[in-house]
């Protein structure tokens, strides 16, 4: 990187605080907002790359190998549902999230006796 586009950089950087000194009320993902998108993407990501993978191995494991071919094929046909807006495939791609979604839901219910829920 070179000093121009460094300073370009910096200068971008400067800007950005500048403003959120002058408008300390200013959305930023700092918060909890911010950290739940960041869990949401990275369980959106383990939805779209590792459950096609635990879906191919219990599948040749119970139903024999893949008609497509190896596990790639399953990617690709996965990817392909998701694109198309299959609400099956999007829920695979969902599941791990929403898992993690009842088992806070759980831990809230059993921490917290009834009538005494309150905001986190």
């Amino acid at each position: 990187m070179d000093a121009a586009s460094r300073g370009a950089e910096d200068a971008l950087v400067m800007d950005r605080l500048e403003l959120l000194r002058l408008h300390p009320d200013a959305p930023t993902l700092t918060g909890k907002l911010g950290r739940e998108l960041v869990v949401f993407a990275v369980f959106l990501a383990i939805g779209i790359v590792v459950m096609p993978c635990v879906i191919f191995a219990a599948g040749r494991a119970s139903l024999g190998p893949y008609e497509h071919g190896g596990v790639f094929a399953l990617w690709r046909d996965f990817i392909a549902g998701l694109a198309a807006g299959s609400e099956a495939f999007w829920f695979v791609a969902l599941a791990p999230y929403l898992l993690l979604w009842l088992l806070r839901a759980a831990h809230r219910l059993l921490h917290n006796p009834p009538g005494s829920l309150r905001e986190p």
